[in-house]
């Protein structure tokens, strides 16, 4: 089925995380520092987290450094110029960025499914006579007309209103009007006042956003309802390759690190929980469980890369952006680096 990794990195994602659940700590080695530049402090970096605070990244030899830039496209920026090691975002900037000629590749898979959920509005719900469990092509119309909220002009959430515009038969540029409303709490902001109708975003945003709307699901990615997001590598590890080929072992170490903490995360669901809270130190407990509960699912169970998993974020890519992508999923995305490490 489209969305599903094949045999071959299948077998390869089984034997990783057979190799991460056996793999016995070690002495600290020779320490690294890496820099890693992700947009915001969200569930969708659970994995890197966890790595972090169960101390797999130490005992690789990594010593991680955290940028956080306030958009993918600022930490993909400071990535490919080199005040970043590593970019932890979505395919979207990686097509984009490729597309300008830069060798930037996808080297490890944080999350399988998109995160992400499409919100509406319960006035605007009740209004026009949709509900969370309306038939799903009935939700898809509700988009038409409507102010839809996303964090930025051509950004991944950009890209998704517009695909699924498209799906439902509408045109994005004439049919609906896309606000670009900013971070976290101009999100909230927005969606709770009626500057926007419906909006998509990720936790802890949707779930803040829920509350105080009030608001209601109209489209929920990470369930699996629509398919095709089924193995959507929405979290990765992107670098340039230059700097990948050049520094092996701090690659190598990396890799590993995260392997181990997903393995410790699909077999200790309650205490991989325990310790992503202190990253949300203000995030209300309710909230932090749900925001937790929702990105569960889709957290991936090994490092492997599926290239063919990046086609829906070429179809929201060409629909979102001037120009169609020039590269191809193998391009920008490779097992390499995974089975190196881990062989």
């Amino acid at each position: 089925m489209e969305g599903f990794p094949r045999v071959r990195e299948l077998a390869l994602a089984v034997a990783i995380a057979g190799w991460a659940a056996a793999a016995a700590p070690t002495a600290v080695a020779q320490t690294t520092q890496v820099t890693f530049a992700q947009s915001i402090d969200g569930f969708l970096y659970g994995p890197l987290y966890v790595a972090r605070a169960g101390g797999y990244l130490e005992r690789e030899g990594i010593k991680p450094e955290m940028v956080i830039s306030g958009g993918g496209s600022k930490a993909m920026t400071a990535m490919v110029a080199g005040s970043a090691d590593i970019y932890v975002g979505a395919p979207f900037e990686l097509i984009n960025v490729a597309n300008q000629g830069r060798k930037v590749v996808a080297f490890a898979t944080l999350m399988e499914r998109r995160p992400s959920q499409i919100i509406i509005r319960k006035e605007v719900a009740d209004r026009i006579g949709v509900t969370a469990t309306s038939p799903l092509d009935q939700r898809m119309r509700a988009l038409k007309g409507m102010k839809l909220g996303v964090s930025s002009a051509k950004s991944s959430g950009d890209g998704l209103m517009r695909y699924f515009l498209r799906r439902a038969g509408f045109n994005p540029d004439r049919d609906a009007e896309i606000v670009p409303v900013g971070g976290a709490a101009a999100a909230v902001a927005a969606f709770a006042t009626g500057k926007v109708d419906i909006m998509s975003f990720t936790s802890p945003v949707i779930e803040q956003a829920l509350v105080r709307g009030p608001g209601i699901i109209l489209i929920d990615l990470v369930s699996g309802e629509i398919p095709e997001y089924l193995g959507y590598p929405f979290i990765c590890l992107i670098a340039r390759e230059d700097w990948l080929d050049a520094n092996p072992k701090a690659v190598s170490g990396v890799i590993r690190a995260l392997a181990q903490a997903q393995a410790f995360m699909r077999e200790n669901k309650d205490a991989a929980r325990g310790m992503l809270r202190p990253f949300f130190p203000k995030l209300e407990e309710e909230l932090f469980l749900a925001s937790y509960e929702t990105n569960w699912p889709g957290y991936a169970r090994s490092p492997v890369v599926v290239p063919k998993n990046f086609e829906v974020a070429f179809r929201e890519f060409d629909v979102a952006s001037d120009q169609p992508a020039k590269v191809t999923p193998e391009q920008i995305a490779t097992n390499r680096y995974v089975a190196a490490a881990l062989k």
